[in-house]
């Protein structure tokens, strides 16, 4: 396996968490509250903490797998 196929299997682990994370909270999630529970806030001062998690909610809002609400909260899309 070569190290595009081992980033995308981390990529698709991380989006299958984000997902799960986004089932078990009915009332929807803000990306900060996301990164915090799944341990990927950057420690790197500024406003790219929760960049990641950012990159991979709009992977998912793109493949129409989630949606993000008014109040700014991510939902799993029906």
């Amino acid at each position: 396996m070569g190290t595009q196929d081992e980033a995308q299997q981390g990529l698709n682990l991380i989006k299958n968490a984000v997902l799960a994370e986004l089932r078990r909270e009915t009332d929807g999630l803000r990306n900060a509250d996301l990164a915090e529970r799944l341990g990927l806030r950057s420690d790197i001062r500024g406003k790219q903490k929760d960049y990641l998690t950012y990159s991979v909610l709009g992977l998912l809002l793109a493949a129409g797998r989630v949606k993000q609400r008014n109040d700014k909260r991510w939902v799993i899309s029906n």
